[in-house]
């Protein structure tokens, strides 16, 4: 799954929420769910309420990315290279990822039924804002259980929920792994721009 892919997941996994809104659009309790993706990859979301972090697990070891939801930022964790990439709300990270945000107040949204999907009942939300639109089942206590959109330049895929487990999540996930290099946007695109990443 590359990081384009993650983006759009990512938009996905925060609709417009309104007027018309679900009980919930963050867990109210520490979470951990497993997800099929469209391309048949599974990947892990898990969510520490404490602090409003999510933390995306991608498939093939390729690494994770934490949001911090409070202060619309990305931590992308690259493992192979035992790096920490720093991006703020509204960057362009790597192979096109973009940081997720909320869409703003002029999205349009409809409620559209329940669903019982990996043993939990969801509510489906069909929402659209400017180029991209899409769906989300979420469950009253804030928990995603599938989405699906496009961002109108012909990118799109979907994620479902396969296993849902609650319970306490650690929150050393949810920070910079000890001894990892951090750098910021513009120290990583110097980097590759001399042929590696600094620091391997």
């Amino acid at each position: 799954m590359r990081f384009a892919t993650f983006a759009l997941l990512m938009a996905a996994t925060t609709p417009a929420w309104a007027q018309d809104r679900p009980a919930a659009i963050f867990p109210t309790r520490d979470v951990s769910v497993t997800y099929r993706a469209t391309d048949n990859q599974t990947l892990t979301m898990s969510w520490l309420t404490n602090g409003q972090l999510l933390r995306v697990d991608m498939p093939q070891a390729q690494g994770a990315a934490i949001v911090d939801q409070a202060k619309q930022s990305v931590m992308v964790v690259m493992d192979a290279q035992r790096m920490v990439m720093e991006l703020p709300a509204g960057a362009g990270g790597p192979g096109g990822m973009q940081i997720p945000t909320a869409p703003g107040a002029n999205a349009r949204f409809t409620r559209e039924g329940t669903e019982t999907i990996a043993g939990l009942q969801c509510t489906n939300w069909r929402y659209a804002e400017g180029n991209r639109s899409g769906r989300a089942c979420v469950t009253n206590d804030g928990v995603l259980l599938r989405a699906n959109g496009g961002d109108g330049a012909g990118n799109a895929g979907g994620i479902t929920a396969t296993e849902v487990r609650f319970g306490p999540q650690d929150p050393a996930r949810f920070r910079a792994p000890p001894g990892y290099q951090t750098m910021n946007m513009q120290q990583m695109m110097q980097g590759l721009g001399g042929g590696r990443p600094p620091g391997r």
